[in-house]
């Protein structure tokens, strides 16, 4: 692919995250798309056949950005504990404006895919955030920060726990005292063994 369709294609793919943003995915057509690209139907089908392959990579494309984004400020050496806060923060951002998410779309999407590579695609995702997690907090365990042994369990139990939260938050049960609680809970989870206290 020349870097001009290279170009092309993410833009397309940029303008369509935000139209499963405002839209979810099960009122998408790509018609949408087609309109809010502004080019002919000919340029979209010419790099995507279908409104699954679009969103498909949509999220591979959003979750990458994101492990991207927290690998370049470990290169920098941003502080773990910075780190931690930050993504915290960006959940809770999440969790009280759902209408700026994708998690409503990726619901929709799920409940209307249910083949064996649907469930390849979503066991991937949920990789993907693990993976993210994970990396952050082995971060924290090379700054001496946490413990080696219970990184990977942590990390499991924050998907779960923000996964199970994005849910209710979709629902409209998950006020902004109950997002506080539930991650200053994480956090001194994470810390206990060095008695420090930590402000989310």
């Amino acid at each position: 692919m020349t870097p001009k369709s290279l170009e092309k294609k993410n833009y397309i793919l940029e303008r369509a995250h935000c139209v499963f943003v405002r839209k979810g995915y099960a009122s998408v057509t790509m018609k949408d798309i087609i309109e809010e690209c502004a080019i002919s139907r000919g340029g979209l089908y010419l790099y995507f056949s279908s409104v699954d392959e679009i969103f498909a990579q949509v999220i591979n494309r959003h979750n990458r950005s994101k492990l991207d984004r927290v690998r370049g400020d470990m290169e920098v050496g941003k502080p773990f504990h910075e780190l931690l806060t930050e993504f915290f923060q960006g959940q809770r951002r999440r969790l009280l404006h759902m209408e700026d998410s994708l998690k409503a779309a990726m619901y929709e999407y799920t409940l209307s895919h249910k083949g064996e590579e649907d469930r390849a695609f979503y066991a991937a995702q949920f990789q993907s955030i693990f993976q993210r997690i994970l990396e952050i907090l082995q971060y924290g365990v090379a700054q001496g920060e946490l413990q080696e042994a219970t990184a990977e369990l942590y990390a499991r139990h924050i998907m779960l726990l923000t996964e199970g939260m994005y849910s209710l938050a979709l629902a409209g049960q998950m006020p902004s005292p109950d997002i506080d609680a539930q991650f200053q809970l994480l956090l001194e989870l994470l810390y206990s063994h060095k008695d420090k206290e930590v402000q989310a």
